[in-house]
């Protein structure tokens, strides 16, 4: 009796190891889209429990890669166990090791210093009266070697731009966790940044060094960024800026607001550069293709037709329904 059972056990495992096959069989050249899967799913695994999970992690990993290894090479099976192993192992240890090259000492509690710091980026954010400043301190005062501080427009100078080193008093604190369960968590944003705490500064703070030479990037985009403001009206020029330098400090609140309610804030975060690459690489691809058909290349405009493609793409990409709320945040918390 218990023979039978066995062969008829034996007999159903071989059927669905069959239909198992002819379905990866049918999939197999699909199997190279779920790289992404398998290494999103490792970093999944590394944001919930860190890397003290690792030795586990790799242990049960290598346990299926041996499965994978046993079934046997002629199989799909052993193929997509060996594949999900390996592109899971990757997004794990790529998200650990991208932790460990980031790690800095954090500040530990609320505290006043008097420091000095040189200036990395110089953030305008006009329309909350704050000008911000990640400071470089190198350590000095047991302090955390990237911080961010915020200035009032009073107490922003000129020659404070990046290469600058400034003397200041400030209050420092820890980089914020999220304010609910699920929010933003601006804490794991600065950790994977490098910044180790946030601030304010007290009083007048004082420039102990110029910048050696002259931020030629930074001071473009800020030439560029006030030609802007100065050539459009107050309600649209700090938009306007924003979509061609991608500075959104100077947005107004209420307008920033209405960006969101009306399903365009998006367009703010992948605005100057990025809309410039899309629109170019669409270009290039189109007009590639073209040329490939020489009867077709030689009886139409492939310049033309590539340049309304890439328009069109640039306009498609920046089309949403204006019902859906976007829920994008423009603005860094802390």
């Amino acid at each position: 009796m218990f023979a039978i059972t066995g062969q008829r056990l034996t007999a159903h495992a071989h059927i669905i190891a069959n239909m198992i096959e002819d379905v990866l069989e049918k999939e197999r050249d699909h199997l190279p889209l779920w790289t992404p899967v398998g290494i999103g799913l490792g970093i999944v695994l590394w944001q919930i429990w860190g890397s003290g999970i690792a030795i586990p992690v790799f242990l049960l990993l290598g346990a299926f890669f041996l499965c994978g290894l046993l079934i046997g090479r002629g199989r799909h099976l052993s193929g997509v166990i060996l594949f999900a192993a390996l592109t899971i192992a990757t997004g794990f240890a790529a998200i650990a090791i991208k932790s460990a090259i980031v790690a800095a000492p954090v500040l530990e509690k609320i505290r006043i210093e008097q420091f000095y710091g040189r200036i990395n980026r110089v953030e305008d954010l006009s329309a909350r009266d704050i000008i911000r400043l990640e400071l470089q301190t190198g350590g000095h005062a047991d302090l955390p070697a990237k911080i961010r501080i915020n200035l009032s427009p009073e107490q922003y100078k000129p020659s404070f731009v990046p290469g600058a080193v400034i003397l200041l008093r400030a209050r420092l604190m820890p980089p914020a966790g999220p304010a609910l369960p699920g929010g933003y968590d601006f804490a794991r944003r600065a950790w994977f940044s490098g910044i180790g705490a946030t601030g304010s500064a007290l009083g007048e703070l004082e420039l102990y060094k110029s910048s050696p030479s002259k931020p030629l990037l930074s001071s473009m985009r800020t030439s560029l960024s006030e030609h802007i403001h100065s050539n459009m009206t107050p309600a649209s020029g700090p938009i306007g800026a924003a979509l061609i330098t991608g500075g959104q400090g100077t947005i107004a609140e209420e307008d920033a607001q209405a960006m969101r309610n009306s399903g365009m804030a998006h367009l703010l975060s992948i605005s100057g550069l990025h809309v410039t690459a899309v629109v170019g690489a669409t270009f290039l691809l189109v007009s590639r293709l073209l040329a490939l058909f020489g009867w077709l290349a030689l009886r139409i405009s492939v310049p033309l037709i590539a340049a309304g493609s890439a328009a069109a793409f640039s306009s498609a990409c920046s089309c949403r329904s204006p019902t859906r709320r976007c829920t994008v945040r423009w603005d860094d918390c802390g």
